[in-house]
């Protein structure tokens, strides 16, 4: 076997299992989603054309996932991003679920999941395209491509700090999304302020807190 031979086959069989995580991840992170493919190719194309610098037995799926996300960024470059407010300094995440998630409403969601989570995928990626790039990138890697911190520091080639910090904030704003179009639309109802006062808000009736 020729060692071009080997090194193709090589580099397809550590790619193949991750075409599927780096379609998904690449389909999220482009503003333009008609270019998923051509992005996938190029970026795969460019890493077929390094991998004489891939050391054998590291992380490949970490390596090949830094050239799709920085083919990302050079194709956003072309679209203006959608920037987002401040997220209101009184109005944490945590909180925000706890505006909406009352006892009767809690205990649905638990027996039939699916009445609320069905109505969320067009709202949550809405909210993802909504995200600074560094957030989304932060986000899909953590999420889709299951990184750690570490991994996502090295990838980006950002801090850790700077990794937590987008990661939290990425969480925040789609938490405050999903609370605010889950309040909105009826799927939970949003607890009387006399109870939020009292200390009950996010408590189950039987007692239990929500975690």
């Amino acid at each position: 076997m020729s060692g071009a031979k080997a090194k193709a086959d090589l580099f397809l069989e550590l790619l193949r299992p991750l075409r599927g995580p780096l379609e998904v991840y690449c389909r999220r992170m482009l503003r333009d989603r008609s270019q998923v493919e051509d992005a996938i190719q190029s970026a795969v194309a460019d890493a077929f054309a390094k991998f004489d610098r891939y050391a054998k037995g590291t992380n490949f799926k970490a390596w090949i996932f830094r050239f799709v996300t920085f083919e990302v960024f050079n194709r956003n470059t072309k679209h203006e991003p959608v920037v987002l407010g401040e997220i209101p300094a009184d109005l944490p995440a945590e909180e925000s679920w706890e505006l909406v998630l009352n006892g009767d409403t809690f205990d649905t969601m638990l027996d039939d999941p699916d009445v609320v989570l069905e109505h969320f995928d067009d709202v949550v990626v809405d909210a993802l395209e909504r995200l600074a790039p560094m957030e989304r990138a932060a986000l899909l890697l953590r999420a889709i491509g299951e990184f750690s911190y570490k991994e996502i520091h090295e990838l980006l080639s950002i801090p850790v700090g700077s990794v937590i910090g987008y990661l939290s904030r990425a969480r925040k704003r789609l938490r405050i999304r999903l609370a605010d179009y889950a309040t909105q639309h009826g799927l939970f109802r949003t607890p009387h302020p006399n109870r939020r006062a009292s200390g009950e808000t996010g408590m189950c009736e039987e007692g239990g807190s929500v975690s």
